[in-house]
């Protein structure tokens, strides 16, 4: 058998180990683990291979049981950073099996080698799975006895740069037979600066003296990766043929390039820890800190992937984004929904392909409970405190048994089931009985760290050769483009923590340490040896940004730079200027006719102020019309049109209330708990009283319908909710007993007196209905519609509020007075207009009468919309539209508003070149 061998090539090789045949027998590539691999097969070693966060809690468990027995220099470390601690002392302690040590320290002394030597015996502490360095000394002392009947190992490195243990491996192999063959020199080019450029690399040619620049080195600049990427996929586009590529493992910025121009890629980066399906069990497990974070909930349940089924977890992520917390009015009545609904294909609870929901023709009631608390929990735990171990555990098997018993064949889901049982074998391994958020992370990082493919992400036929590694170009090739030729490799430069006392005892016991020095040896050779592979062209891709950060040079451009004469400037090049030059392109050959139809172009549809539909496009009136649709239709009739003729709305992926809204809502229900609260009423609304009251209330409020308030970073908007909230209740008692007002006796949505009151009426286009914030009366018979708000905003004195209007109609009903309105607004404290409340009638705005007389205007503005919608006329009021086509209203109607503040069908209305866009200003 003949091996090709190389520490790089493990993750492919140039040329590819079949080169132009269709077919090798007795051959193979192999970098360092795929050699373990093929010796351990051959001498018949074998056994489960523990994974490396198994092998990282193990030796925790072994350095912790050598604790007691003396002060060890690594205790302090431990209890600040155990899984940290572990692996960088794990890898201290593999790189010295590597070298021959046999776990033994000097005897009497004391020291780090003697306290890694006492947990290398182990004391009472769990054995230690072997690694790649246990395996690679078994494999030579089994060939001690015995040969693996290997012809010859071609070495893609030399053979005194290899780290120990492979040169005593080989040549162990050599014993038996086996002939170690060194790399071959390269042809390199025929002449010009390439040639001069690969003799001076090699030593034999102290450089470039001369001005000329013949071109075959290039030094391809860019502002940024991606700008040298778009470019660099330009010219492969014309010329990859013979063309190679050198790029970063993990680096896939070049693959998106090609990708972009609709060529085949190499498959860069195709493993990833944030596939859904994996997503799973660490998301389970935020759920279960305190206090809730309603983001990762939103993402849990929007999931594509996910263990709840799919319609239920909509319905309950429209819940969350209405009201972001669980077991509020919102969240509750989802629940009720869902299992109400009859089971149908949309309630499988994973990935197409698994089987269906077997939970009868309803989801049912107790069955969703069950789901939910076995998935989100009903206990929330202290991240410094920790979640119990068993807890962890259940999620774990949970996640497992969910990832495997889908049915389906989806590679993530494998991938799932196998980070789950992974992480529930290293909880056992754990000896915290509760593991705090900074531990568990931990152990999901080590978890899932090799992640799973994407998909579209494997490398596609006649794609351009790409290794990831200088050490993997193993022969000649016509055209080498180094990628990313900046300081990205300096981070592998490996690092001695032993003194020269340690280092000198260790050399005397035999025992070989890799050295900075040569590994630094074997990178440079490794780079000299890819550059002197080209024959015609090197280009070296030397961006001077990586994601927005300034790159260092690479390690190997000051030999370079040599090798030139030192002046660089001459051998640089645009990356931009690669590509074929702007001209027109080729005719296309001449098609037999009817074959291809020319396409017309077909522009956005600009924006326009009014939109004419064709006659059969009839937007029907709605049966019944609400304060908000109401407003649509008179100020803003294209969101009317989009929303209830169109029957569009937002996605599921809207984002959660903003903290503004939140502070709203949440003031509504405080204010509105206060002000029907008998107990506070007999304490003539003390100011300890309200406060101590709101502080109670509080805390279920929030995890119910405002979690996000619940988060460290947002306790002062907890505090400025609280504060705004007393002194509104205090203010608006006071208002009240001044005017002798009372709640209504009537009992609203929320179950308090006189507020949430769902009231219906009548308009001149049919019925109305509507939710009353406050409604207030006197013994007189005199009634007070008081709207709540957050935020004050200056009305238009002119014009009773739209929304009070229609509040006020509501109460007036046919033929009644109309009630007093106004807005309060919270976080003043403060009532609009002041003297709303006042016991005299002598008031000069927003009053009984202002409403009567403009309540006709806005039934007047309502026909006149109607009107136009039965012509097919649409406004569209939306900013950038030409103000000399606005639509006029008829005399006597209310003046529309202007555009609206905040717009879900902003970009539906029409298209502006070069338009920006605006933010929205909160509410």
């Amino acid at each position: 058998m003949r091996v090709t061998f190389g520490l790089e090539l493990d993750g492919g090789s140039y040329p590819e180990p079949l080169g132009k045949r269709t077919a090798s027998a007795g051959e193979t590539v192999a970098g360092r683990d795929r050699m373990l691999e093929l010796l351990e097969t051959r001498l018949a070693l074998g056994g489960v291979r523990a994974a490396e966060p198994v092998r990282v809690l193990e030796y925790r468990a072994r350095l912790a049981a050598a604790l007691p027995s003396a002060a060890r220099f690594y205790a302090a470390s431990l209890v600040a950073d155990p899984l940290g601690t572990a692996r960088m002392l794990l890898d201290w302690r593999d790189r010295l099996i590597g070298g021959g040590w046999d776990g033994k320290a000097p005897g009497g002394t004391t020291g780090r080698l003697a306290d890694l030597a006492a947990a290398e015996r182990g004391g009472d502490g769990p054995p230690l799975s072997p690694g790649r360095e246990d395996r690679l000394q078994a494999v030579l002392k089994t060939l001690e006895g015995f040969g693996p009947g290997i012809r010859e190992v071609l070495l893609a490195e030399p053979l005194e740069l290899l780290p120990p243990p492979w040169p005593r491996l080989l040549r162990a192999l050599a014993a038996h037979g086996c002939r170690l063959v060194p790399p071959a020199a390269m042809c390199g080019a025929a002449g010009g600066d390439l040639r001069r450029l690969q003799e001076a690399l090699g030593g034999a040619y102290p450089g470039v003296n001369g001005a000329a620049v013949s071109g075959e080195v290039s030094l391809l600049t860019a502002s940024s990766d991606s700008e040298a990427a778009e470019g660099l996929a330009v010219w492969l586009e014309d010329d990859a043929e013979g063309t190679a590529v050198i790029a970063a493992p993990g680096d896939d910025t070049l693959d998106r390039a090609l990708a972009r121009r609709g060529l085949p890629v190499a498959g860069a980066v195709p493993y990833s820890p944030w596939r859904p399906a994996l997503q799973v069990l660490p998301l389970a497990v935020a759920l279960r800190w305190e206090p809730l974070d309603p983001n990762r909930l939103l993402e849990f349940l929007l999931l594509p992937v996910g263990p709840l089924p799919r319609n239920a977890a909509s319905r309950l992520a429209e819940a969350l984004a209405r009201q972001p917390g669980i077991g509020g009015p919102e969240w509750n009545a989802a629940l009720a929904r869902i299992a109400s609904e009859p089971a149908s294909r949309d309630l499988d609870p994973s990935a197409p392909g698994a089987p269906r929901a077997a939970w009868g023709p309803r989801l049912g009631a107790a069955r969703l409970q069950s789901l939910l608390e076995g998935w989100l929990g009903t206990d929330r735990f202290s991240p410094e405190d920790g979640i119990p171990r068993e807890e962890l555990t259940r999620l774990c098997n949970l996640a497992a048994s969910w990832a495997a018993g889908t049915g389906s064949k989806e590679e993530s889901l494998a991938a799932a089931a196998k980070q789950a049982l992974e992480l529930e074998k290293m909880l056992e391994l754990t000896p915290e009985s509760r593991v705090p958020q900074v531990l568990w992370e931990s152990l999901l990082e080590q978890a899932s760290r090799a992640g799973t493919r994407l998909p579209g992400r494997r490398a596609e036929a006649r794609h351009v050769a790409c290794v990831g590694h200088p050490g993997a170009v193993l022969g000649p090739v016509e055209k080498l483009v180094w990628w990313d030729f900046t300081g990205r490799p300096l981070a592998g430069v490996a690092w001695s923590p032993w003194s020269r006392q340690e280092r000198a005892f260790l050399s005397g016991s035999g025992v070989e340490l890799e050295s900075a020095l040569r590994e630094s040896q074997r990178f440079s050779a490794a780079c000299a040896r890819a550059m002197t592979a080209p024959t015609r062209l090197l280009a070296l891709v030397v961006p001077e940004r990586r994601r927005g950060e300034t790159v260092d040079p690479h390690p190997e451009l000051a030999r370079v730079a040599a090798a030139l004469g030192g002046d660089l400037g001459r051998f640089k090049r645009d990356v931009r200027n690669l590509g074929r030059q702007a001209a027109a392109s080729p005719p296309l050959p001449a098609l037999e006719a009817g074959i291809v139809e020319p396409l017309s172009r077909r522009l956005l549809p600009p924006l326009a102020r009014v939109w004419r539909l064709p006659p059969e496009a009839l937007i029907a009136p709605r049966e019944h019309e609400s304060y908000s649709s109401l407003d649509r239709l008179l100020n803003h009739p294209y969101q009317w049109v989009l929303e209830h003729s169109a029957r569009l709305s937002p996605g599921l992926l809207r984002p959660l209330p903003r903290v503004r809204q939140l502070l709203g809502s949440l003031a509504h229900r405080l204010l509105q708990d206060c002000l029907a609260d008998e107990v506070l009423e007999s304490a003539n609304w003390s100011e300890q009283e309200v406060s101590a009251a709101i502080e109670r209330r509080m805390p279920a409020l929030l995890a119910q319908e405002g979690a996000p308030l619940l988060l460290p970073v947002r306790s002062p908007d907890r505090q400025r909710l609280s504060a705004a909230v007393a002194r509104s209740v205090k203010t608006l008692t006071r208002l009240m007993r001044r005017g002798d007002w009372s709640l209504a006796p009537e009992i609203g949505n929320g179950g308090n007196r006189g507020s949430e009151l769902k009231r219906a009426g009548t308009y001149a286009g049919g019925a109305l209905h509507g939710n009353l914030d406050l409604l207030l009366c006197r013994t007189d018979g005199t009634r007070a519609v008081i709207d709540l708000k957050w935020g004050r905003r200056r009305p238009d004195d002119a014009q009773v509020p739209l929304q009070l209007l229609v509040y006020g109609r509501l109460v007036q009903g046919a033929g009644d007075r109309w009630p007093r309105v106004a807005h309060f607004f919270i976080e003043a404290g403060s009532l609009y207009p002041l003297d709303a409340l006042t016991p005299d009638n002598d008031r000069a705005l927003w009053t009984e009468a202002d409403c009567e007389r403009q309540w006709p205007e806005a039934e007047r503005l309502w026909q006149w919309r109607r009107e136009q919608l039965d012509r097919g006329e649409v406004e569209v009021t939306v900013e950038g539209t030409p103000a000399a086509d606005a639509l006029a209203p008829p005399p006597g109607a209310r003046v529309p508003s202007g555009a609206p503040r905040f717009d879900d069908y902003r970009w539906l209305a029409g298209w502006v070149e070069a338009a920006g866009e605006t933010e929205d200003e909160e509410p």
